[in-house]
């Protein structure tokens, strides 16, 4: 892709805080709103403070990052990639640009994994939320790809998309040509990842290096923190009376801890929906 003659239109009058529309790169005859310009839409922020300033800056260049990924996504992978997918990669264009939660860089994206990590039995990993879903869930799904994509990078091509971004298969398809494992393996690492929560580098996998997912973050620009709050998890006590129903949507995850224990032998039983697989993690 030619990167040169794009444009960026920033307004107050643009109705999200930023988009890119393929239908631009098209000639009228094909769609007849087309600007036929490679273009952005940025939404300006009212400015009164030095403080807004800085903030309107940072939210200007972090969507910037996303939406120039939706551009490159586009023009590699046209119509074969599915929106989870899409998003997951301009979250973590997010993020290797610099726009990070760790970093203080990035509220919106901690609010957006608390709101994954309070339905995370309930949003599926490969799938993009409903048009009619509360603001709740679509939250929670932004939150959600943003996590994997970062994830994804960081454990299975030292951080370089580039193969993923090239490849013209589905959206699971390309993962698993991508990382040369299957998504059902990956989808139980990246859910085990988020329980075991290791911020190490020498995670083997199982957290997301510099990031931990029960730690509060402060913002710059006087924003304000942000405790994550880990993934959902229901508590039963070892006792032959406690026991807990979560519901599970398919490529979800639910988690229950067991407390109360007193040292002795422990048994444990599950009814499981087919093809979900149960993991015990110990202390």
């Amino acid at each position: 892709m030619n990167a040169t003659d794009f444009y960026i239109v920033i307004s107050p009058k643009v109705f999200t805080a930023g988009y890119f529309y393929t239908g631009d790169l098209n000639l009228t005859s094909v769609t007849p709103t087309s600007n036929e310009k490679k273009i952005f839409f940025l939404k300006l922020e009212s400015i009164a403070l030095d403080v807004d300033r800085d903030r309107a800056i940072n939210l200007l260049s972090a969507t910037m990052a996303h939406e120039f990924q939706h551009m490159i996504h586009f023009w590699q992978r046209g119509s074969s990639s599915d929106i989870w997918l899409e998003e997951a990669m301009s979250g973590y264009a997010e993020y290797i640009n610099g726009f990070r939660i760790e970093n203080r860089l990035n509220q919106s994206k901690a609010l957006q994994a608390n709101y994954y990590f309070n339905q995370v039995n309930d949003v599926k990993l490969d799938a993009w939320h409903a048009g009619n879903d509360l603001d709740s869930t679509v939250n929670a799904h932004y939150g959600k790809v943003f996590l994997f994509g970062i994830w994804l990078a960081q454990n299975c091509n030292k951080n370089s998309m580039i193969q993923l971004l090239q490849s013209k298969t589905s959206d699971v398809q390309a993962v698993e040509e991508f990382t040369g494992k299957n998504f059902g393996e990956l989808y139980s690492k990246f859910m085990l990842a988020l329980i075991v929560n290791n911020p190490l580098v020498a995670n083997d996998g199982y957290g997301i290096d510099g990031l931990d997912l029960t730690a509060s973050y402060p913002f710059d620009n006087k924003l304000s923190s942000v405790k994550l709050t880990g993934p959902l998890t229901s508590s039963v006590a070892a006792t032959l009376e406690s026991s807990a129903s979560p519901t599970i949507a398919p490529r979800a995850a639910v988690y229950v801890k067991v407390i109360i224990g007193d040292g002795s032998d422990l048994w444990l039983s599950a009814t499981l929906p087919s093809g979900t697989a149960l993991f015990q993690l110990h202390k």
